[in-house]
C-alpha cells in the first residue's frame, strides 16, 4: 500500500513503489524498476560532472572555477588542477550526509 501525501519526496514515492512491487511478488518488475532508478541516478551523476567540467573550463581561473575550493592558489587552469577538483565533488556528497 502506498502512502502518498503533499510534500513527500520523489525518492520516497519510488521507494514505496519498490516495496509494494516486492510485497505483491512482482519480482521481475521490481528488479526492472530498481535497475531503471539506478540508471537514472548514474545519468544524473554524469550530467552533474559534465556541468562541473563545463563550468570549470569556462571559468577565468582555477580558483573561480573551483566549486569546492575557492581558496585554490592557482591562477592558470590545467588538467592537473582539474583532476584535483574531481575527487572533491565526491567528498562533498559524503560530507553532506554527515
Amino acid at each position: 500500500m502506498l502512502n502518498i501525501s503533499d510534500g513527500i519526496s520523489v525518492e520516497e514515492v519510488q521507494n514505496q513503489v519498490e516495496v509494494a512491487l516486492m510485497a505483491e511478488k512482482y519480482f521481475a518488475v521490481a528488479k526492472s524498476y530498481m535497475l531503471y532508478r539506478q540508471k537514472h541516478t548514474e545519468d544524473r551523476e554524469v550530467s552533474e560532472k559534465l556541468k562541473f567540467l563545463m563550468d570549470y573550463c569556462n571559468a577565468s581561473n582555477a580558483a573561480t572555477g573551483s566549486k569546492f575550493d575557492a581558496n585554490a592558489n592557482v591562477e592558470n587552469k590545467n588538467m592537473a588542477t582539474l583532476i584535483g577538483e574531481l575527487p572533491k565533488s565526491n567528498l562533498s556528497v559524503l560530507t553532506e550526509e554527515c
